[in-house]
């Protein structure tokens, strides 16, 4: 008798079941499909993606191997907005290390306000525009203590990546610029004892507390004899 119950319910689910696929049978394979669809679709846009992406990572190495800066800034535009910022920031560089500085500024200046770059690049122009600004002629008036003013708001910001940079890069100002060796000595203090510090960046900060702990000296016997 068991059986015959069990062979009955049983008969009654394929027909529910059988019922439920009449009424919402399209309805299923057209999910089943547009999922499909989906996981295919997004493997091919992962791919189209990662292809274009190296084309364009290639694209960029071969307009840095160029010596036209125009046209390498020109060609950069129509690259995604992390590589184009990479070339920018590449060309910039360029110009500051063969002496035109001028020219560099303008670039990292345009690049510190581009929101369509990534905050990390803007972040590094931002930097540069402070480390390049009393070398141009548009900084001349710009006074040493303002742009330590601008640093000390990149390493107040402990999300900035270039934090340390700027404690050390308002160390050299604060002794080359103001002869404020004490203060200096502060901001490479810090950077000697803290130790998320790179060690590079931390050997730099080393080599600096000497020398200026020298000129600190000699600016003391020069003081007192006068």
């Amino acid at each position: 008798m068991a059986d015959v119950f069990a062979e009955i319910d049983e008969a009654m689910k394929q027909e529910k079941l059988q019922n439920l696929w009449e009424k919402y049978g399209g309805f299923i394979i057209g999910v089943l499909v547009l999922v499909i669809l989906a996981t295919a679709g997004n493997e091919i846009y992962k791919n189209w993606a990662e292809n274009k992406n190296l084309k364009q990572t290639e694209h960029m190495l071969v307009l840095l191997e160029g010596d036209n800066k125009s046209e390498i800034i020109k060609q950069a535009q129509e690259l995604q907005t992390g590589l184009k910022g990479l070339t920018m920031l590449n060309v910039a560089g360029d110009l500051a290390r063969q002496g035109k500085t001028e020219e560099a500024f303008e670039i990292y200046k345009k690049m510190a306000v581009d929101n369509a770059l990534p905050r990390e690049v803007r972040a590094i122009a931002d930097f540069m525009v402070l480390r390049l600004m009393m070398s141009v002629k548009t900084g001349q008036e710009i006074t040493p203590e303002k742009i330590i003013s601008g640093l000390e708001k990149i390493w107040n910001n402990p999300d900035s990546p270039l934090r340390y940079h700027a404690r050390l890069e308002a160390a050299v100002i604060l002794a080359e610029n103001i002869r404020n060796y004490d203060d200096a000595k502060k901001q490479l203090q810090f950077l000697i004892s803290e130790k998320s510090v790179p060690d590079s960046l931390k050997q730099k900060a080393v080599s600096l507390d000497v020398l200026y702990g020298l000129k600190n000296t000699i600016k003391t016997n020069e003081e007192e004899k006068n």
